[in-house]
C-alpha cells in the first residue's frame, strides 16, 4: 500500500521493525534504537539507544537501584526523532507501560499498542487509545474464546480459596506470570487483611511502587518458609525451584489470561487456575480497534491471524504479521 511519497514496510525480527526507519517496538535483541512498552522485562539495557515513559523509567530505577538507562519521556509529550514525532500514551498494562504513536515525514500515522488493558488494573494508569492509520495490535489473546470474566468476581474466588486453603492448615501458594498482575494481586489480598510473602523479584516491585507512592501493602521477602497464616506469592516460571519445593502442606493455584483452564491446571499441577491477566481479552480488542479508528490494522502475537481473520469479516483492513522475519507492506 502507497503511503504519500513514501513506502513504509514493517518487519518482525525478535520485535517489530519500522523498516527505513531507526524505530524498533519492544525489540528482544541489540538494535539501535527501540520503544520500550514497559517495566516488565530489562529490555532497556540490551539497547544502543531506547526511550521509555517517564513512569516506567521512575519504576526501572527503583527496582534495581540504579538509575535506568535511556531516553525518557511523559506521556502525551511528543519526541522527535529525524522527521519521525513519537508520543507516547498509557496502556494500562501495568504501571508506566505505554503504547506509542508515530507519525512518519509524510504524516502517516502508526500507533504501537503494545500489551494494553480493556479491564482496569488495580496499579496501572488508566488505559487510553489514540486514532492512526495504522494500528500494530497486540494479538495475544485474540481468539474469539479468549474474553476474560470481570475482575471483581475473580478477586473474590481468589479470597475465598485462599481463606479455605488457610483454614484447612495448608499454604496457598499463588503463580503469577509478571509484575503488575503481582502487584494487583497484592494489593486485593492486602485490603482483605491476609499476610503476604512474596518472592524476592516480586519484593523488587513492590518496592519500586511504594516508592512511587502506589498503594500497596507491606510485605515480607520468601526466606527460608512462610509463617503460619500466610499466602506465597511466587513467579510460574520458578515453580519447580527448590526453595519452594520442599514446602509442607501446599496448595497450589496460578493466574492465567488463556482460556483453556483445564489444560494450564493439568500443565502446572496446581490445584485451581483462576482467570486473571492485566492484558486485553478478545472482546477488549475488538472495542479497542473501533475506538482506535484505524485505516489498516497489523496484528501481532500469539493469535495474529485469527484476529486478523475475525477484523476482515468484520469489514476492517487486516493482517497479520507473523513472527518470523519477515516484511508487510502499510
Amino acid at each position: 500500500m502507497q503511503i504519500g511519497p513514501e513506502q513504509i514496510e514493517l518487519i518482525y525480527d525478535y520485535g517489530v521493525h519500522l523498516s527505513g526507519t531507526l524505530v524498533w517496538f519492544d525489540p528482544t535483541r541489540t538494535r539501535e534504537f527501540s520503544l520500550l512498552s514497559c517495566a516488565r522485562h530489562h529490555l532497556g539495557d540490551r539497547q544502543k539507544r531506547v526511550l521509555m515513559s517517564e513512569p516506567t523509567s521512575r519504576l526501572l530505577s527503583a527496582v534495581s537501584g540504579k538509575r535506568a538507562r535511556g531516553l525518557v519521556s511523559p506521556f502525551h509529550r511528543p519526541f522527535t526523532l529525524g522527521n519521525l514525532r513519537i508520543e507516547m500514551f498509557p496502556s494500562g498494562y501495568m504501571w508506566g507501560a505505554s503504547s506509542f504513536r508515530v507519525t512518519l515525514g509524510s504524516g502517516h500515522t502508526v500507533v504501537y499498542s503494545g500489551p494494553f488493558a480493556s479491564q482496569p488494573n488495580r496499579t496501572a494508569e488508566k488505559p487510553e487509545v489514540m486514532n492512526c492509520d495504522t494500528l500494530i495490535l497486540d494479538a495475544v489473546y485474540g481468539h474469539p474464546d479468549d474474553r476474560h470474566p470481570p475482575r471483581a468476581k475473580v478477586e473474590a474466588s481468589i479470597l475465598d480459596w485462599t481463606q479455605q486453603t488457610l483454614a484447612n492448615g495448608d499454604m496457598p501458594v499463588i503463580l503469577v506470570g509478571n509484575p503488575g498482575k503481582a502487584q494487583d494481586l497484592v494489593q486485593a489480598l492486602g485490603q482483605a487483611k491476609t499476610p503476604i510473602r512474596v518472592h524476592r523479584q516480586i519484593h523488587a516491585y513492590n518496592r519500586g511502587y511504594q516508592a512511587l507512592g502506589i498503594d500497596l501493602p507491606d510485605t515480607k521477602q520468601f526466606r527460608g518458609a512462610p509463617s503460619k497464616g500466610e499466602v506465597l506469592i511466587w513467579p510460574s516460571h520458578l515453580k519447580k525451584s527448590t526453595s519452594i519445593r520442599n514446602l509442607k502442606r501446599v496448595k497450589f493455584a496460578a493466574l492465567t489470561g488463556r482460556d483453556d483452564i483445564a489444560g494450564v491446571t493439568r500443565r502446572m499441577r496446581v490445584a485451581n487456575v483462576f482467570p486473571w491477566s492485566v492484558r486485553s481479552d478478545y472482546d477488549g480488542l475488538l472495542q479497542y480497534v473501533k475506538k482506535c479508528k484505524p485505516g489498516r490494522v497489523i496484528t501481532v502475537g500469539r493469535h495474529a491471524e485469527r484476529l486478523a481473520a475475525e477484523l476482515t469479516r468484520k469489514g476492517y483492513i487486516a493482517e497479520a504479521l507473523p513472527l518470523q522475519p519477515q516484511l508487510r507492506l502499510i
